[in-house]
């Protein structure tokens, strides 16, 4: 063999050894991408089914104040489905939200005034509009004796509603509440 030969064979020795050193680094980058996407794959499952089990439970928050059209239907169609005489709900009056402390959360309120309801009707409303809208939730009940005494099982009540909404911090937004 000859000198030319024994580096042309030294040369393709080197050429394959490089080439199967860049294959295996190549093989082994390919393999270390694929357990990271597995991994990213994993995880992507659990936020979807984490997500799916969020969606079905009550919401906690809103991401926006409810319009007051809505929310007056929303009651509205409640008490109609309760049978809450139309004359009963008086007034709904949403109040401007109050932010919660320091939170990225702000508490709105709706005030109701029912007249001559029995405490069945008022305690079926209030469980109505609590189970079909979560997020409402009861802040307060008064209960008083109508000033005339026609009935003795009919009353009066103020209801505050209250619910929460998402919004974060805006200084000019909404007046500061300590939470309770």
């Amino acid at each position: 063999m000859n000198a030319r030969q024994t580096i042309l064979l030294i040369t393709t020795a080197i050429t394959l050894i490089g080439a199967n050193v860049w294959a295996f680094q190549e093989y082994t980058e390919a393999r270390r991408s694929a357990w990271v996407a597995k991994r990213d794959l994993g995880r992507c499952v659990q936020f979807a089914e984490r997500i799916k089990q969020l969606r079905k439970q009550p919401e906690l928050a809103r991401a926006q104040a409810i319009e007051r059209p809505e929310l007056v239907r929303q009651i509205e169609t409640v008490a109609r489905a309760v049978q809450l005489p139309a004359r009963s709900l008086n007034r709904i009056h949403p109040e401007p939200p109050l932010r919660i402390s320091n939170s990225a959360f702000q508490r709105v309120s709706v005030r109701l005034a029912l007249q001559d309801v029995t405490i069945k009707q008022l305690t079926r409303f209030l469980y109505q509009i609590t189970d079909s809208y979560p997020s409402l939730k009861v802040g307060s009940c008064r209960i008083a004796a109508p000033r005339n005494d026609r009935d003795q099982n009919m009353w009066n009540a103020d209801v505050v509603l209250t619910y929460l909404v998402y919004s974060p911090h805006d200084k000019l937004s909404a007046p500061e509440v300590n939470r309770p």
